[in-house]
């Protein structure tokens, strides 16, 4: 089975640059795709195992009157977004696949939009959402930097922690996960969490949507941090909670705001100190990334400004520009992709400062797709780049 890995790219963007300044010249330039590809497998043995463990669970509750019978007619949940940043970047996940609606093996895939933005295995269909961690996966999970909420009111049913959580392949497949049942008997699994981040209320609680549930992790048969989120009805058939021309589960969207097919979005924007290292294909056991994030800097510096996207898309506008502290453009360049899709990508170039360059508060901005995202990075002694000359 396939792992994340990273891709560069180097002759597949083009990019045009106009120079604002003679005393500066890129020293390097890089990125691309940081592949995203298979990233859990539930053996049937797994899955009959975890039913089984729900069943009895719920059964329990209901004979405590803890959770109601559901009635006839009862309305679906209304879905909110089961991940929450706790930082200020503009985005922290993508999605790389959904569930897979040809239930045919060995690589004959249909998702809900008629695409192929899921997978299969020899005895298995990919039977959830998953919601991977980006950029820098591990970092954000050692730093608790991705929560995973409750995406509908419901009882906690079944919890299950205490299992290793940095795993990068199918040879462990006990997970941390909270299963929720809804008001209306459907319920949902949230699987791989991070171990002992697990909410502290107990199995018969109830939680509201967006509540805290646990923290994204790598537990159970993963390759790497994200939330598998998967949901059955009410008659315990599975749901592709999003609404498409081919989803065969379900006619109506599950969600309370369906967010795009491809949701092209910067999910950061950085200055470092180096091209920062990322865990990827052939690195398991391995996973620690080094963002090399750096936000302080001295004239005659080289400094690197990387940009994290999701679903960059063909022909896509980026517009890149630094700014002195006085608000003049010291660099402007564009870049636009040439490729389909990237359901994770990311570029970067490099600049020696001259020694001289101006103290105080600069700005690396970028524009795409109608945001602008800008990131402040300072030259010079710090009483000097906070204003107190």
């Amino acid at each position: 089975m396939h792992k994340s890995n990273i891709k560069y790219v180097s002759v597949v963007f083009f990019l045009i640059t106009f120079q604002a300044s003679s005393q500066v010249k890129v020293e390097s330039s890089g990125g691309g795709e940081y592949k995203v590809d298979f990233q859990d497998y539930q053996p049937l043995f797994h899955q009959l195992n975890m039913q089984w463990q729900y069943e009895k669970d719920r059964q329990h509750l209901e004979f405590l009157g803890l959770i109601e019978v559901p009635q006839r007619g009862a309305a679906q949940p209304s879905f909110i977004n089961p991940l929450r940043g706790n930082n200020n970047d503009p985005g922290f996940y993508g999605i790389s696949n959904f569930v897979d609606q040809n239930l045919n093996y060995n690589g004959q895939l249909l998702d809900y939009n008629c695409g192929q933005r899921t997978y299969d295995l020899s005895n298995y269909n990919h039977r959830g959402i998953d919601m991977f961690t980006w950029p820098f996966k591990w970092y954000k999970m050692d730093h608790d930097q991705v929560e995973v909420v409750a995406a509908a009111d419901g009882v906690i049913t079944t919890k299950l922690d205490g299992n290793y959580d940095r795993n990068c392949d199918f040879s462990n497949p006990n997970w941390n996960a909270v299963f929720i049942t809804h008001s209306d008997g459907s319920y949902s699994y949230y699987g791989h969490l991070k171990k002992n981040s697990l909410t502290s209320k107990s199995i018969g609680q109830s939680v509201v949507a967006g509540e805290y549930l646990g923290v994204v992790g790598s537990s159970g048969a993963s390759t790497g941090p994200h939330l598998h989120f998967e949901t059955y009805s009410n008659n315990s058939n599975l749901i592709e909670p999003f609404s498409g021309a081919c989803n065969a589960m379900n006619n109506n969207s599950w969600w309370l705001s369906q967010e795009p097919y491809y949701n092209s979005q910067i999910n950061l924007v950085a200055t470092h100190d180096g091209v920062p290292q990322m865990s990827g294909s052939g690195d398991c056991p391995t996973t620690i990334d080094t963002p090399r994030f750096k936000d302080h800097f001295n004239g005659g510096d080289l400094i690197y400004f990387a940009t994290y996207y999701r679903d960059q898309l063909q022909n896509q506008q980026s517009v890149y520009k630094i700014y002195k502290p006085n608000g003049q453009v010291y660099q402007q360049w564009n870049l636009a992709t040439s490729v389909p899709h990237y359901a994770a990508s990311w570029w970067w170039r490099s600049y020696v400062f001259p020694a001289n360059a101006d103290h105080g508060a600069w700005k690396y901005e970028v524009t795409y797709e109608g945001q602008t995202h800008s990131h402040t990075f300072f030259i010079g002694d710090l009483i000097f780049a906070n204003g107190f000359e």
